[in-house]
């Protein structure tokens, strides 16, 4: 008798990196507010507050850099499709011009 899967043998969630989480991280950067009233702060809601800010930064940073590099490597593979496409469209014309002599 088969037993169910229940999915335990699926590896971790892939990392995929898109420009709507890029854009949810930087909207959800703290900004600063202005109150009337200062509330103490221990130092580890300061050392925590500060963990969780530098690891956004970082993965803002990841981001920014895994996103415009497939840019670029699209924007590469775009621009040699268009030579092939031309070298093509070129050859097909060069053959039908030599059989109309």
């Amino acid at each position: 008798m088969k037993q169910p899967f229940h999915g335990a043998a699926r590896g971790p969630a892939p990392d995929i990196k898109t420009k709507g989480e890029l854009q949810a991280r930087l909207a959800a950067r703290s900004k600063p507010k202005l109150e009337p009233h200062l509330r103490p702060n221990g130092a580890v809601v300061h050392a925590v507050n500060r963990q969780v800010h530098v690891s956004n930064e970082k993965r803002i940073l990841e981001l920014r850099s895994k996103l415009s590099d497939r840019q670029a490597d699209l924007r590469q593979q775009l621009a040699q499709n268009k030579g092939r496409g031309l070298a093509k469209a070129g050859f097909g014309q060069a053959n039908t011009m030599e059989r109309s002599r």
